[in-house]
């Protein structure tokens, strides 16, 4: 909006004038969607991490199986970013417009109540283990004596809070694969300050995300070329991008939204290709071209996904519900096989009992945690303003 002679615009409104990209092409007014089906698919996504975690317990370590080069349990988590994007964006759109404070207390009862379980059990499964001198980590490594002081037990508890690992890193990690939603945990911490920052300048929260959106993928891109930020999870930072985009491309078709996926997909593959071709703990060499075409394939799969539009069963949902658990959980008996000698003879008698444990567990912790946990979440969501 153009200041004119007399006119009487807040600073507010000039600022979100400038910011409004142009979103509103094709249906301006279409309503939000509905995100559903994709409980399978993120079950799959959660199964081939524990196979890429598991494969050791049959194979020994380092594995040097045909997929290892693949990294299939890393491009599992990248596409994981992605739909993380696609969903959150829809429950911001849906349910938290203007309530920053809503949604972060909703991501927290989502988060944390499967962290604090599963670490709870591992403190208890593994002290006797590590009393008899036998604890290792997964790769069959011995443990600091230090893993079950009174500081390192504090480190872990801690380590749901964004950058605590760079701060105060644990000497031993019990859930050593938390990373990944600690990353996600800084996306929603972004996404609640996009969701403030709309509210405070009376805009749409889709015009302020579509400007961070757009600098997370400049970041990420230049992050991997350069690593001049010296700060890795930048360069995810565009996958989030990618999956927002695509679901206001889904939701209300434009050429801003096309244009911003198409950027993050550039962005997302830029991260696969600037990769170091040896791996740097295990020693082998990537299959980069192999992991882009896999990556891509699993994004294709996703498209198709959201796209036929939400299809629900009661198998699919409950599958989705285990996902997260089985991500976290199936660190523990993979720990328990390695100390107890799975890594020096590897066997399927390992792996086999350990992936019947990590789905019990994820079976378990589903009912009596996340089943508790969802109806906390429920609480702080309003209904769809359709």
């Amino acid at each position: 909006m153009a200041m004119t002679a007399g006119s009487h615009e807040s600073p507010a409104e000039a600022v979100a004038s400038i910011v409004k990209p142009k979103l509103d092409e094709g249906r301006r007014d279409a309503p939000p969607i509905t995100v559903n089906g994709f409980g399978i698919f993120r079950f799959a996504l959660a199964a081939t991490v524990l196979w890429m975690h598991y494969e050791k317990l049959a194979f020994g370590h380092p594995t040097r199986t045909l997929i290892e080069p693949f990294e299939i349990g890393s491009i599992a988590v990248l596409v994981f970013f992605v739909l993380s994007g696609y969903v959150i964006s829809n429950a911001i759109d849906v349910h938290y417009e203007g309530r920053p404070g809503a949604f972060l207390v909703n991501r927290f009862y989502r988060i944390a109540p499967t962290f604090y379980a599963v670490l709870l059990l591992s403190v208890i499964v593994l002290a006797p283990v590590a009393a008899a001198g036998l604890l290792t980590d997964g790769e069959g490594n011995a443990v600091s004596p230090r893993a079950f002081s009174l500081a390192n037990l504090a480190k872990n508890v801690l380590e749901i809070v964004p950058l605590s690992h760079k701060v105060a890193p644990a000497e031993y990690s019990f859930i050593p694969i938390f990373w990944a939603v600690r990353i996600e945990l800084m996306f929603y911490l972004a996404a609640a300050a996009c969701i403030f920052v709309a509210a405070t300048l009376g805009t749409r929260f889709v015009r302020i995300g579509f400007v961070v959106g757009a600098l997370a993928i400049g970041l990420g891109a230049v992050e991997s070329t350069t690593e001049i930020f010296g700060f890795p999870t930048f360069r995810l930072a565009p996958h989030f991008a990618l999956g927002a985009a695509l679901y206001y491309l889904r939701r209300s078709p434009s050429g801003a939204s096309a244009l911003l996926a198409a950027a993050g997909l550039a962005a997302v593959m830029l991260d696969i290709f600037s990769r170091e071709l040896v791996h740097a703990t295990s020693g082998f060499e990537r299959n980069l071209e192999g992991q882009a075409l896999l990556l891509l394939t699993a994004l294709g799969v996703f498209a198709v996904l959201v796209y036929r539009g939400p299809r629900r069963s009661a198998v699919a949902d409950y599958l989705g519900a285990l996902s997260y658990p089985v991500y976290l959980a199936h660190i523990l008996p993979l720990h328990l096989a390695a100390s107890f000698g799975a890594i020096q003879s590897p066997s399927w008698s390992w792996l086999v009992p350990a992936a019947a444990a990590a789905l019990v567990l994820a079976v378990l912790i589903e009912r009596f945690v996340e089943v508790p946990a969802a109806r906390l979440r429920a609480k702080v969501r309003r209904p769809p303003h359709l």
